[in-house]
């Protein structure tokens, strides 16, 4: 978790430092979107992640709850969800924007 934390608070900063410099819009608005992005995924993990690990340390063979199974599976789900975002937010600044232009494929002259 403290990992996570690190990183909101280093797109945080590149989200600061991208709008002091004057970025254009079209640099901005990734950042940002990746920022957003990064703080959602920490919400999912502090309302739906932690409160399963919170009742799942409690369990015992003896005394776990009827749909524990469910409860696991819950867990996995909102987790590919929580690294799906994340990802989704390391990809927006380096996505290309819709008007960069794609490099030619060859760049060697015709003889």
């Amino acid at each position: 978790m403290a990992a996570l934390g690190r990183a909101v608070l280093g797109r945080a900063a590149l989200v600061t430092s991208t709008g002091v410099t004057g970025a254009p819009a079209t640099k901005f608005i990734p950042v940002v979107t990746a920022g957003a992005l990064l703080i959602l995924s920490v919400i999912m993990s502090i309302l739906l992640l932690v409160p399963i690990n919170n009742r799942g340390k409690t369990w015992t063979p003896d005394n776990r709850p009827a749909d524990w199974k469910e409860q696991l599976n819950r867990w996995d789900r909102f987790l590919y969800v929580r690294v799906s975002v994340i990802i989704a937010a390391f990809a927006q600044p380096v996505a290309p924007s819709p008007d960069t232009q794609a490099a030619p494929i060859c760049t060697r002259s015709p003889r």
